[in-house]
C-alpha cells in the first residue's frame, strides 16, 4: 500500500477537524439516547450550543480548508454521496415504519458541504472582501428566514424555507450555511497567505498530535459510520 504523503499538509487544520469530529461523537451520545432510546435526560447548555452552532463551525472550517484540496469538485461529489447515504438511510427507516418524520435528514450537513465544494470554483474568482461581505449577508438573512419565515410549499426546505409543521432530525439548509462556507473561503487568504503551518515547531509526527490529525483526515467516513452505528445501538440495542 502506498504511504500517504503528508509533507504538504497543514497539521493544525487536520488537528482541529479531529477535535471537532470527536466533539460531534460525544455530543451525539445524549442526543441519540434521548431521541431513539427514550432517555429522560436534559441537555446541558454547552451541548445545546454545539448542536445549534457546531454544524456552522464545520461548514466554515470546510470553506477555510477547501483551497488546500487538490480537486474540490471530486471532493464535493464524495461528500454529497455521503450525505445521500444518510438521507436514504433515514428515509428507509421512516418508510419501513420504524420512525416518524422526525427522523428524516432534510438536507443534512454533508449534502450542504458537498454543494458548497462544487460551488467553490466560482467563489474563488471573487475578491476576498466581496466573499466575506456576501458571507455575512447570507448568514444574517439566512438565520432570519429560518427562524421567522414559514411557507406553504414543502419543497423549499433545502433553501432554508420551512413549512409550519416542518420537522427533521438534521437540517442544514443553504441559507444561512452557504454564508458560513463563504466566510471560511474569504478568511483563509488572510490567515494562510502561503501553504505553510503557522506552528512549524510542531509537526504531525508529534505524539498525540498525530492521533488527532489522523482522525481529522477521515472525518467524512467517521461521520457517516457513527450516525449509522449510533442509530442501531440506541434504537435497537438499548
Amino acid at each position: 500500500m502506498k504511504k500517504q504523503d503528508l509533507s504538504n499538509r497543514i497539521w493544525e487544520l487536520d488537528f482541529i477537524r479531529g477535535i471537532a469530529i470527536i466533539c460531534v461523537l460525544l455530543v451525539h451520545i445524549p442526543v441519540f439516547n434521548i431521541k431513539f432510546a427514550g432517555a429522560d435526560i436534559s441537555l446541558s447548555p454547552f451541548i445545546s450550543f454545539v448542536i445549534k452552532y457546531g454544524g456552522a463551525f464545520f461548514i466554515l472550517l470546510s470553506g477555510f480548508c477547501i483551497s488546500f484540496s487538490k480537486d474540490s469538485f471530486k471532493r464535493g461529489i464524495a461528500v454529497i454521496i455521503g450525505g445521500f447515504i444518510l438521507t436514504i438511510a433515514s428515509g428507509t427507516v421512516y418508510e419501513l415504519g420504524y420512525e416518524t418524520e422526525e427522523v428524516l435528514m432534510q438536507w443534512n450537513i454533508l449534502e450542504m458541504i458537498g454543494l458548497c465544494m462544487l460551488l467553490y470554483p466560482y467563489m474563488k474568482k471573487l475578491p476576498n472582501v466581496v466573499t466575506l461581505v456576501w458571507g455575512v449577508i447570507i448568514i444574517i438573512a439566512g438565520y432570519y428566514i429560518t427562524e421567522n419565515v414559514t411557507v406553504t410549499n414543502p419543497n423549499l426546505y433545502a433553501l432554508g424555507f420551512k413549512t409550519a409543521n416542518f420537522v427533521a432530525f438534521e437540517w442544514r439548509p443553504i441559507l444561512p450555511n452557504l454564508g458560513w462556507f463563504m466566510l471560511g473561503v474569504g478568511l483563509r487568504p488572510f490567515i494562510y497567505k502561503e501553504r505553510k503551518s503557522l506552528i512549524p515547531q510542531i509537526t504531525e509526527a508529534t505524539p498525540v498530535v498525530n492521533v488527532f490529525c489522523a482522525i481529522g483526515r477521515n472525518t467524512l467516513i467517521i461521520y457517516i459510520v457513527h450516525m449509522l452505528v449510533y442509530y442501531v445501538i440506541f434504537r435497537f440495542l438499548i
